[in-house]
């Protein structure tokens, strides 16, 4: 025998108690009607936007590697046909459910075509066969903007699982409203009345119970316990709903996961790229250096003045730009290497340095003067590299005043343990600090000052691998100062 559907039950329920039980109906059939409501509000809410997000990753991790397919094929086609994968993804972009902040999805339409047009330009470039500082600068940009889009994606277009949660305890809260309503009434029903509504009323509890668990376990991320769907009423109706929901879920998920770990794959091919181009100039490098050095020793007495300073200045420019390739390698080898935290004496660490730069430099008496007892959580040869270029940077700086000094001492701030690194020399303006963490900007004359620019660079990426903060503060001609925040663990916190 076909089970009735809640409905008739409650005519039933209405025909026998006529005017007392009007309200009852009337409760039931919004509450249910609510809780279908919003179990499909939250379907059409949240799985475009899984969808959107994972088919975007989708599409610019194959954008990405049309770029680098195009190059290794020397494919200049190849490399026109990437604007059609460009179009395919700002295409899909404005598909974005409301719910995505239209000015998020803007700032992620710039960055793409900035990122496109550096990537497309660096191609074209390496197709022509040119090498040099310059297109190692745009390769470190491209691939700056290209973690900018990433960052823009997962911002803009991922679940958030504190709003699907929410949406879930309203739909919870309406059905335990109905349920109230319904017994807040039933006291002055005749016999047979309340018999049936007992029996109305069993059967809404059970099914409104295993809702709200199958909810709670949706919204905890179990999507694969469905929901219990017995009987063909409307409640049973909004369990499949909840049900089909939950595989859409599924699914999304695991393929966002996917995207997740394409996007991951596609980052370290590209610092392994980054990586061996630099690698690869060291040796063409070494060459000139070497062929200019035998020319000036075997045929520099049949040179004019002239042609040996020429031979100079090729070898000087040869050994800068190695400079620049080793620093280029240990930024590379600071982003990729594995982090071992641990309690770190910075102490120490600061006066081993300040020991080597003496070394280096017994002719120029700086003083470094380091506070005891400081310690900050981190990976100990990556805080070596920290301090190295800090310290480095103040000596260097300090070295041409009158008495030169440079000062390590504490900083602290809830939560946080760091240092700081002062220092008396020629400081910088501050109208120019944006600028001192980029990679090749220098505030000051490399002939005055040598160096590559690529040293606060490594300290930054340093810095925010651990997960703190790194910032600068100076007055022209008269010193600078940096700072370092490490976070703490949740014991020390």
């Amino acid at each position: 025998m076909r089970q009735p559907t809640l409905r008739r039950r409650l005519q039933l329920i209405i025909a026998l108690a006529a005017a007392m039980l009007l309200a009852m109906p009337v409760v039931d059939v919004l509450s249910v009607r609510e809780v279908n409501g919003g179990v499909e509000a939250l379907e059409h809410e949240y799985v475009p936007l899984l969808r959107v997000g994972a088919d975007a990753q989708a599409r610019l991790v194959a954008l990405t590697r049309a770029f680098q397919e195009a190059v290794a094929a020397q494919d200049p086609e190849a490399l026109e046909a990437t604007a059609a994968q460009k179009a395919e993804l700002e295409a899909l972009l404005s598909e974005a459910p409301a719910l995505v902040d239209r000015a998020d999805l803007a700032l992620l339409r710039r960055h793409l075509d900035e990122w496109y047009a550096s990537a497309f330009g660096v191609s074209q470039e390496l197709f022509s066969g040119v090498v040099g500082e310059e297109l190692t600068v745009r390769i470190a940009d491209m691939q700056e903007k290209h973690r900018v889009v990433e960052r823009d994606l997962e911002r803009s277009l991922t679940l958030d699982p504190a709003r699907l949660a929410a949406g879930f305890e309203r739909a919870r809260r309406v059905g335990l409203y109905g349920l109230w309503a319904r017994m807040s009434i039933r006291v002055p029903l005749t016999i047979l009345v309340v018999a049936l509504a007992i029996a109305t009323a069993r059967r809404l509890v059970r099914s409104l119970d295993t809702l709200r668990d199958g909810f709670e376990r949706i919204g905890r991320g179990e999507f694969d316990r469905p929901v219990p769907a017995e009987g063909r009423d409307e409640l049973a109706d909004a369990a499949r709903h909840a049900n089909r929901m939950a595989g859409n879920l599924k699914a999304l998920d695991a393929e966002l996961r996917r995207g997740n770990a394409e996007l991951e794959r596609t980052n370290r091919e590209l610092e392994s790229f980054s990586y061996s181009v630099s690698h690869d100039l060291r040796a063409p490098l070494r060459s000139v250096d070497g062929f200019s050095q035998a020319v000036l020793e075997d045929y520099g007495d049949r040179l004019p003045e002239q042609g040996q300073d020429y031979l100079r200045r090729v070898r000087a420019g040869a050994q800068r730009m190695a400079a620049l390739v080793d620093d280029l390698l240990r930024l590379s080898r600071v982003g990729r290497a594995e982090l071992h935290r641990a309690q770190v004496d910075v102490s120490a660490l600061a006066r081993a340095v300040a020991e080597e730069l003496a070394r280096g430099s017994p002719e120029r008496p700086v003083e470094v003067e380091v506070e005891d007892g400081l310690v900050a959580e981190g990976d100990a040869p990556l805080l070596r590299v920290v301090l190295d270029n800090l310290i480095g940077n103040a000596w260097k700086f300090a070295g041409r005043g009158a008495r030169p000094r440079v000062e390590v001492a504490g900083l602290h701030e809830p939560g946080f343990a760091g240092f700081r690194v002062r220092d008396n020399g020629v400081g910088f303006d501050m109208a120019h600090a944006g600028r001192l963490f980029a990679p090749f900007q220098r505030l000051d004359s490399a002939r005055d000052f040598p160096g590559t620019g690529i040293g606060l660079a490594t300290v930054q990426r340093v810095v925010h691998r651990h997960g703190g903060r790194v910032w600068a503060q100076g007055e022209a001609g008269r010193g600078a100062e940096f700072s370092v925040l490490l976070p703490k663990t949740k014991d020390e916190g």
